[in-house]
């Protein structure tokens, strides 16, 4: 009867053992192919890396004409018209130079998107179209900050040559909520562009 048991017992962790074998080679097998699979196509790679260097450009560029805005604002308080038009000048090339890398950016994604598929594997893919996505909507809130932007500075403008006075106030808030957008989509877009390199490692 001991002997039966013993022999029962022995079968079933013979069982046992060859089940956790097998597991610990279907993972290891997995994580082998999961690895051959890691691909991502070479144009794909080139516009990846141009867009990341882009889109730190364009939060920067907005950082600093944010900033500047609240500069012309004091010296437009101050009645320091001539040091308020340069601010001015300076912040809207700011702008176009902002609105410049966008563009830039726009082409970027563009091929991205077209090379999207070729990714592997599927999560690594998924994980790059989310990046893309905060990009494209960054895009998308840069566009809006520089047109309430330039609409600001102009009413300024007006304002020092005695031309009228805008809403500047509601102006300002409009704007202060598009760089709040744009530096949370930054941050976003940072975190997701670590998960995608941690898949490629």
């Amino acid at each position: 009867m001991n002997s039966l048991l013993f022999l029962r017992t022995l079968g079933k962790n013979k069982i046992i053992i060859a089940v956790g074998a097998l597991l610990l080679f279907s993972y290891w097998g997995l994580d082998y192919f999961y690895a051959e699979e890691r691909i991502v196509p070479q144009a794909f790679k080139e516009a990846r890396d141009r867009s990341i260097s882009l889109t730190a450009d364009i939060v920067a560029l907005v950082s600093t004409s944010s900033n500047q805005l609240e500069e012309v604002a004091r010296e437009d308080e101050q009645s320091n018209t001539e040091s308020a038009l340069a601010l001015i000048a300076d912040t809207l090339l700011l702008n176009r130079n902002a609105q410049e890398r966008a563009t830039l950016l726009a082409r970027d994604l563009e091929v991205m998107a077209q090379n999207l598929n070729g990714i592997s594997p599927v999560h690594a893919q998924r994980v790059a179209t989310a990046a893309m996505s905060a990009q494209v909507l960054l895009v998308s809130h840069l566009i809006t900050y520089n047109d309430y932007s330039n609409q600001l500075l102009e009413t300024l403008r007006s304002k020092l040559f005695g031309e009228g006075v805008g809403n500047v106030k509601e102006l300002a808030l409009k704007i202060n909520n598009e760089i709040e957008a744009v530096n949370a989509l930054n941050a976003q877009f940072t975190q997701v562009t670590l998960q995608f390199e941690g898949y490629l490692r």
